[in-house]
């Protein structure tokens, strides 16, 4: 089942300021995960969340792409087979984690 894709405000502020190749990445990415976004301890794509550096990121999810560096955070909701994007940011010491933990705390 392909859920659909929905990013938050803040998400969708952070891929317009992607460049236009790196965008183009991103958005092929999120579009295979979305078509299996469960974890990939039960066959899909997503890395399960847990404790990162004492913020509770419990039931989130990321994707990471190596070669750019990006991580990507989304949250599932699977009774409405939403995917929502949290947060696109690079690998900066955990700062993409800080400020999930951040806008889910809101």
């Amino acid at each position: 089942m392909s859920y659909d894709v929905e990013f938050i405000k803040e998400s969708l502020v952070e891929l317009k300021k992607l460049d236009n190749s790196a965008k183009k990445i991103v958005v092929k990415a999120i579009e295979k995960v979305a078509a299996n976004p469960i974890s990939r301890f039960e066959g899909g794509y997503g890395t399960p969340l847990g404790n990162m550096r004492g913020k509770n990121l419990t039931g989130l999810y990321k994707i990471k792409i190596k070669n750019l560096g990006v991580r990507i955070v989304y949250k599932l909701y699977k009774e409405k087979g939403i995917m929502r994007v949290i947060a696109i940011g690079m690998r900066d010491d955990f700062k993409v984690y800080d400020d999930v933990a951040e806008r889910i705390n809101k």
